[in-house]
């Protein structure tokens, strides 16, 4: 028996089974006389894309998370690390002893130009070794053949 004479035989069951199936991402089918739901298969391309998505996507997320320096916490989203590679370059062009930096909690902080650098290195370190990490995880990812190694990799948080 085919899906088509199934619905045209049971309209109700199949019309239930219908949304049922749309509701958990399945298919129906016909499986000993009887329909069925079947669970969709992805293809393993697109389950590693979804998985290098989240990668990258935890990856953002330390990569632009609050670090702490010097007993400060300091923002390092985005537009706080351009901010801060800025204020290190004219620290260092202008030659300036001193600079004066926010603390995430819009405290007054003045850091020598060697602490102001180094905030700066903390940053760019972290990036570096979290790049690395996603970088070794979707090599990894790249590598799989299988559903389950896949669901197997996952970023650890710090």
């Amino acid at each position: 028996m085919t899906l088509q004479e199934y619905a045209k035989a049971n309209p109700q069951e199949y019309a239930k089974k219908a949304a049922e199936a749309n509701g958990e991402c399945k298919t129906l089918k016909i499986k000993n006389g009887a329909l069925v739901l079947d669970e969709i298969k992805t293809p393993i391309e697109e389950l590693k894309a979804a998985k290098k998505a989240e990668i990258e996507a935890q990856k953002a997320k330390e990569e632009y998370a609050d670090i702490e320096y010097a007993g400060h916490t300091w923002q390092a989203d985005a537009d706080s690390q351009f901010k801060l590679l800025s204020a290190v370059n004219i620290c260092s062009l202008l030659d300036l002893s001193e600079y004066v930096w926010w603390d995430r909690d819009n405290d007054k902080v003045t850091l020598k130009k060697e602490q102001l650098i180094e905030l700066g290195a903390t940053i760019a370190r972290r990036s570096s070794a979290l790049v690395q990490k996603a970088r070794t995880l979707k090599d990894k990812i790249n590598e799989t053949q299988t559903k389950k190694h896949l669901e197997a990799i996952v970023w650890l948080m710090k």
